[in-house]
């Protein structure tokens, strides 16, 4: 095609769009036909944009989305970590026994800790994809010692939005295989496997592009002469002690057994029994009304609901960013984590009480929850649940039992450690 009929077709194009537009502005509002618009023309649109008019009550209310982000079985895909407090399938031993800290672990001070804190933006990673591939483990431990190397100083600053230990280093020198089937046989990796890796001087640094590969996973382009190096490993169990290290050290990374409901998780603060009563809620007062009392086929679903949702899940590992330690939050605060400055100072005279809660930063790409990120009860309640795979009941091991930690990390270019 000739130049001046490229430039030809690509206007009529646009006035095809924009015709489009004009009929999509008598029937949305206008926050939906600038985002819209702006998709239909090709320019990446943050979620951020279509916010501003958005009420507060949209991040604070925690009502799970009708539609999960990814279907049933690519999200039991991503599931890799292994429950090692409840002993479910997959489950291995610990290098030390669960829910004990080793000698050098961070002491717990007190609560001298600020009552909320997230980690910069300027000192964590993009959010990432871990793709088609149970890697969970390999993704949350890099990124937690990007957020160390980060607060320690020892970033090149050009960079230091994007460098991070080599996730399928992590993930392929554990023994572990990633395809389009996910992995095969070997069940849950521990978190304590991957940081102790951390510890060989040999690990190389990485740049990571967002751009996925064939399995949906963010390639990774290696960094020469770059190692990575931990001092310190271990586990902390004391909440102070996590809370501490999340505000003078860095990131943390968490495992919990994880469910279909946190599939669906949008906004607000997760909990599994609270996510579960308000997916169940409509079906039992279907269930209640007089027409319906007869129907033994619909008096069995609210229960089938709390089955087919508390089954068929596994462990997750996530990197931990921050906390609530709860109480009275205002609204500039909670929405902080996500959202611009600009955008939530207006909210901030509004008050709420919540419940404490962690800040984490999941490897599902940044449309899942949160923009990437979820708020996940602190000290949430047990629960059982029931595992696919032998069909028994087990005890779910929740995220803030048992944090894993990387500390005194070193960084080398050609042998030499970066300052």
């Amino acid at each position: 095609m000739e130049a001046p009929e490229r430039y030809q077709f690509v206007l009529i194009l646009f006035i095809m769009k924009l015709s489009r537009f004009k009929q999509l502005s008598r029937e949305k509002p206008f926050s939906t036909r600038l985002a819209t618009a702006l998709s239909m023309l090709s320019i990446s649109a943050s979620p951020i944009t279509a916010a501003r008019a958005v009420d507060y009550r949209t991040y604070t209310e925690s009502t799970p989305t009708s539609n999960p982000h990814f279907s049933d079985q690519e999200f039991t895909k991503r599931l890799g970590a292994a429950t090692v407090l409840s002993g479910g399938p997959g489950a291995g031993t610990s290098a030390m026994p669960p829910g004990a800290a080793t000698p050098d672990a961070p002491a717990g001070t007190g609560k001298s800790y600020p009552r909320f804190y997230v980690i910069p933006q300027s000192q964590r990673p993009l959010i990432l994809d871990q793709g088609s591939c149970p890697s969970c483990v390999g993704w949350a431990t890099a990124a937690a010692a990007n957020t160390v190397i980060a607060k320690s100083g020892k970033h090149m600053s050009y960079l230091h939005v994007l460098w991070l230990p080599d996730p399928f280093f992590l993930y392929t020198f554990g023994g572990r295989l990633c395809d389009n089937t996910g992995i095969t046989g070997l069940g849950g990796w521990q978190i304590d496997k991957a940081t102790t890796l951390l510890t060989k001087p040999q690990l190389v640094s990485t740049l990571v592009p967002g751009i996925k590969d064939s399995i949906g996973s963010t390639r990774r382009a290696i960094l020469k002469g770059l190692t990575v190096q931990a001092s310190k490993t271990g586990t902390i169990t004391d909440k102070d002690a996590m809370r501490n290290f999340l505000w003078k050290k860095g990131g943390l990374v968490g495992n919990m057994t994880t469910l279909p409901t946190f599939n669906r998780y949008s906004k607000g603060i997760y909990d599994h029994s609270d996510f579960l009563d308000k997916i169940v809620k409509p079906m039992e007062i279907i269930a209640a009304m007089p027409i319906n009392q007869n129907n033994p086929e619909i008096q069995s679903l609210p229960q089938k609901m709390r089955s087919n949702f508390s089954m068929n899940g596994g462990g997750h590992a996530m990197m931990v960013i921050g906390y609530f330690a709860g109480g009275e939050i205002n609204m500039n605060e909670y929405l902080s984590p996500f959202l611009e400055e600009k955008y939530r100072k207006p909210l901030e005279s509004i008050k709420l009480n919540m419940p404490p809660f962690w800040i984490v930063q999941n490897s599902w790409g940044s449309t899942w929850g949160l923009q990437g990120l979820a708020y996940i009860r602190a000290d949430a309640p047990r629960y059982t649940y029931t595992h696919s795979s032998d069909n028994k009941v087990y005890l779910n091991d929740p995220i803030d039992d048992v944090m894993y930690y990387m500390d005194d990390i070193v960084v080398k270019r050609n042998g030499k450690a970066v300052i």
